[in-house]
């Protein structure tokens, strides 16, 4: 069997009948950068997008900009790939891995105390259902009806924990037969 990599890749899926078929995904990759170097404007003067966004975020200090990481690109392509496959959308993959547990398999240098916790996130937001990037910040930004805010908190680094995060990854994967097409993932890390 060959797979193709003309912007898209080709993965095989089992149907509800147990007979293979090809299940196509997408990966939207310039539309996942456009969404990090968003992010990071945001993260520059929170302040300024208050208005735009409907909340306020003149709480929020500035914070570092972040820089894009292979590691973590990867990895938020596989989540985002995983979810639009299987047809899910969770933090937690169907056989129960979180990013953490995913990131310390890689060898991806997070605190190790935090490779102990394998059903627990620190390090991903997601979204789904959009196919822009810019958009689903917005929305995990806005984090409506969240009491604490944890994607705004994760995002904008407004907490000792996330001023730390330097490196990001992010994915955006499309598949038409899935529930919501559309699959975010960003992930953020030290």
């Amino acid at each position: 069997m060959k797979f193709r990599f003309f912007g898209l890749i080709w993965l095989i899926a089992l149907s509800w009948n147990g007979k293979s078929r090809a299940q196509k995904v997408e990966l939207l990759k310039e539309e996942a950068l456009r969404a990090i170097k968003y992010l990071n404007q945001l993260r520059q003067n929170p302040a300024d997008f208050s208005d735009s966004l409907g909340v306020n975020l003149k709480d929020a200090s500035a914070a570092v900009a972040l820089s894009v990481d292979p590691v973590l690109t990867q990895v938020a392509e596989e989540r985002a790939i995983d979810m639009a496959r299987r047809n899910y959308f969770s933090h937690t993959t169907p056989e129960g891995k979180t990013v953490n547990s995913i990131l310390c398999a890689k060898g991806y240098p997070i605190p190790k105390d935090l490779c102990q916790f394998k059903t627990i996130n620190n390090f991903e937001s997601i979204c789904a259902g959009s196919n822009n990037g810019i958009e689903c910040i917005n929305f995990l930004v806005k984090d409506e009806g969240l009491d604490p805010p944890g994607h705004r908190i994760h995002l904008l680094g407004m907490n000792e924990f996330y001023r730390q995060h330097r490196k990001v990854g992010a994915a955006l994967a499309f598949c038409p037969n899935s529930d919501y097409e559309y699959y975010f993932v960003i992930i953020t890390a030290p």
